[in-house]
């Protein structure tokens, strides 16, 4: 049975959020909406708006947003501005507001990650809706992932997505793998386009980690689409930990409750500080991967049915010695990466210049 998000079209999806945004705005603008657009009024210097990071359960998604607004609060201090952070329940409330307050000097960010595409449709529509609404203000994409399906669904979504972003030369898009920045660039010619890490990966928080004692291993494994081993293989797999470990702890980066703002950087910092008492993390999550390198907690790593994780390894951490990725899951080949890590010592690569790109991007539109 097709899935309804799927059967619906783009034109009626745009229409829904139409819908949504006459609502938000007559009936339920928000205190939050309030204080940000008055906030963005009051200061007298050169802006820099991020517009949509979210605030649901996906501890990915609140690290990239945690760590775009310490990259973007680094460049204010260097370039003398001030940096302004919506959240993207707000985001169709604020961008007409912004329309009035912004300066063509002021940019405006957007979420990095993996909802480039018409996957994560609220995401896109909200990019989409900015591009419109704010054409003379440059826009800044953090390191995204693109997929577009290879259906009629995809093909119309990409026609519309290549028609809206080559309309001006506003758009920086930064791609975290090669495979996107190939697309971006086969597509978006009317475009900047860029290519940096994650930029979770941008983090350097392991001073502020207790990692005195290292005890166990850890799992976090997916339970939804993108999963692709088996059951029975991940179940042998945590059978072979349990002989290995005195205790083996099932974890997960998504957990079942709203992260807001302002809560994300103690979620995050559990996560992190489990995560830095652990001998051995295994996952088949990209974030699973990226906490356990800025952590220094050795990891052995899945691929699941999107190329995000593989390419991120092979692109920015395939020379990282704390990190195995593990194409053919199997027993064996978890005992071999396993025993492999346990003799080393931790040694994180230097990735900070490869985020230059997306800094100069952002200094240079100031």
């Amino acid at each position: 049975m097709i899935k309804i998000k799927e059967a619906l079209s783009w034109q009626y999806k745009s229409l829904v959020l139409s819908l949504v945004r006459v609502y938000h705005s007559c009936f339920k603008k928000t205190d939050r909406v309030a204080k940000f657009t008055e906030a963005v009024q009051e200061s007298t210097r050169k802006k820099i708006i991020l517009l949509d990071p979210p605030e649901h359960g996906n501890l990915g998604d609140s690290a990239i947003a945690y760590a775009e607004k310490l990259f973007l609060e680094k460049i204010a201090k260097q370039a003398d501005c001030d940096v302004f952070m919506g959240a993207l329940t707000d985001g169709f409330d604020l961008v007409a507001p912004l329309k009035v307050l912004l300066s063509p000097e002021d940019i405006v960010c957007l979420q990095g990650g993996g909802n480039f595409g018409n996957l994560y449709w609220r995401e896109e529509m909200l990019r989409q809706y900015t591009s419109k609404k704010l054409p003379k203000n440059q826009k800044v994409m953090f390191p995204q992932s693109a997929y577009f399906t290879k259906d009629d669904y995809g093909e119309n979504a990409l026609k519309r997505s290549i028609r809206v972003y080559n309309k001006n030369n506003s758009w920086s898009l930064f791609a975290r793998e090669s495979s996107t920045k190939t697309f971006f660039e086969e597509n978006y010619p009317n475009c900047f386009i860029g290519y940096t890490p994650d930029i979770v990966l941008s983090l350097d928080i392991v001073e502020e980690l207790d990692h005195s004692i290292r005890k166990g291993a850890m799992t976090l494994f997916r339970e939804d689409k993108e999963k692709a081993v088996s059951e029975s293989a991940l179940t042998e797999v945590t059978a072979y930990l349990e002989t290995v470990f005195d205790r083996v702890t099932p974890s997960d980066t998504v957990i079942n409750q709203a992260v807001l703002l302002n809560q994300q950087k103690d979620y995050l910092f559990k996560i992190w500080n489990e995560m830095a008492s652990k001998e051995l993390v295994i996952t088949d999550r990209l974030h699973g991967m990226i906490f356990a390198y800025i952590t220094e907690t050795p990891c052995i790593v899945f691929g699941n049915s999107y190329p995000k994780i593989s390419q991120t390894y092979q692109d920015w951490l395939k020379d990282c010695n704390f990190i195995k990725f593990i194409s053919d899951v199997s027993v064996d080949n978890v005992a071999k990466a396993q025993k492999e890590l346990e003799k080393l010592t931790p040694k994180r690569l230097d990735l900070e210049d490869k985020f230059e790109p997306l800094r100069q991007a952002i200094l240079n539109k100031i």
